[in-house]
């Protein structure tokens, strides 16, 4: 299963994401896909607006943390 935490803390928004969704075999998951598109789309969304994000990936665990601040 697939977990979103998204919050707000010390002046950073900061988004989780873990796990795997296992609607299909890993490399094939489309929902994972899904998930992982949106995530991107919010990332690349921010540098376009030129906002910084710590981010920290570890793809094989299905883990992605980022930050940027809530200021901005």
């Amino acid at each position: 299963m697939t977990t979103v935490t998204a919050g707000k803390r010390y002046g950073s928004y900061n988004v989780r994401i873990e796990g795997h969704a296992g609607f299909a075999d890993p490399g094939q998951d489309i929902v994972c896909a899904g998930i992982s598109t949106l995530a991107f789309t919010l990332l690349h969304a921010l540098e376009d607006m030129k906002v910084h994000a710590d981010v920290e990936m570890d793809q094989p665990a299905g883990r992605m943390y980022f930050s940027f601040p809530a200021n901005k």
